[in-house]
């Protein structure tokens, strides 16, 4: 999954948790509810690779991707 989302912010900039959760769902067939993805995304920030930018809304958490990290 990880490598799935580092394509989708690749693409996409920035989004929110339910968005990415959706474009795996509809894009990359898998089936993974937002839980799995914020926990990967929150591993995935843990080891350096996105980062929580700020968001309209006081409760969605908006991911992108850390500039110059190691992605590929």
């Amino acid at each position: 999954m990880r490598k799935e989302i580092i394509e989708i912010l690749t693409r996409n900039h920035s989004l929110m948790t339910y968005v990415i959760a959706n474009i795996l769902n509809t894009d990359y067939k898998i089936k993974y509810d937002c839980t799995k993805v914020r926990n990967e995304l929150k591993k995935m920030k843990k080891d350096g690779l996105v980062e929580n930018i700020n968001s309209i809304y006081k409760t969605q958490l908006k991911w992108k991707l850390v500039p110059n990290s190691n992605t590929k």
